[in-house]
């Protein structure tokens, strides 16, 4: 009887040992994964910053910028064609993060982008099915003075 008592306990102790070395090898590979999780936080957190910086106007020199200067902003920013809304929600955005002047309204807006077409600083364009009209860098047209095909294809 204490024989069998003997090869049971033998037999638990090894499995113990088994489970004690598979337990250190997770805290081993837990440690690894941490440290991993860690470095990855602190790379987001850096990126989210930097893009932060780069996109939040009170960091730049948004508030020098004349009203054409800061609706260019606005488009360069989303990297997009945008309607008079969408430049407009952005403008009223900016301008209360960076406590500036008070947003104007769409009519100003609305001649500010037509002095800027007018001058070339912004292209116009016309997009069949849709409500508006779209805004765009002289960049983004094509030789024949259209949309090239990457940004109509985002505006469809």
């Amino acid at each position: 009887m204490n024989s069998q008592y003997t090869e049971e306990i033998a037999t638990l102790k090894r499995e113990i040992s088994t489970l004690e070395t598979k337990l250190m090898s997770s805290d081993v590979k837990l440690d690894l994964w941490m440290n991993i999780a860690r470095q990855k936080e602190e790379t987001i957190k850096s990126l989210l910053q930097r893009n932060k910086q780069l996109e939040n106007p009170r960091g730049s020199h948004y508030h020098s910028l004349s009203w054409q200067g800061k609706v260019i902003f606005c488009i360069k920013k989303l990297k997009r064609p945008l309607r008079l809304q969408e430049i407009s929600q952005e403008l009223e955005i900016m301008e209360a993060e960076t406590e500036g002047l008070k947003y104007q309204g769409d009519n100003f807006i609305s001649v500010v982008l037509a002095k800027a077409v007018k001058m070339g600083r912004l292209h116009i364009e016309k997009v069949r099915g849709t409500r508006g009209a779209y805004y765009a860098l002289p960049e983004w047209l094509n030789e024949e003075g259209k949309l090239n095909e990457k940004m109509l294809r985002g505006l469809m």
